[in-house]
């Protein structure tokens, strides 16, 4: 059932409720914070190329779009082919 766009559902809290509220929403916040900087640096330390690794992260905080993190899939027969220069070879010997 869906409400009307005009109808307004209200909740009414105490103040402590709304103190309660703001400390676990701090918390919540700061363990995504700490969560992110470990995935972040698990990242780069697991990266062969860490000077590009820091860069992507950079890119993707500003939101910078990836120029090419697509996926790409050939299908020849019941093969399948993800790798760049294999699709390429493929390509240029069936023409």
């Amino acid at each position: 059932m869906e409400t009307p766009n005009n109808l307004k559902i209200t909740f009414t809290c105490t103040r402590g409720d709304l103190i309660y509220i703001k400390y676990y929403q701090r918390k919540y916040k700061s363990v995504l914070r700490k969560a992110k900087k470990r995935e972040n640096n698990r990242y780069v330390i697991k990266s062969t190329d860490r000077t590009r690794a820091i860069w992507r992260l950079s890119n993707r905080e500003i939101g910078k779009a990836p120029e090419n993190e697509e996926k790409l899939e050939l299908r020849i027969g019941n093969k399948f082919i993800s790798n760049p220069t294999e699709i390429k070879i493929k390509l240029t010997h069936t023409s």
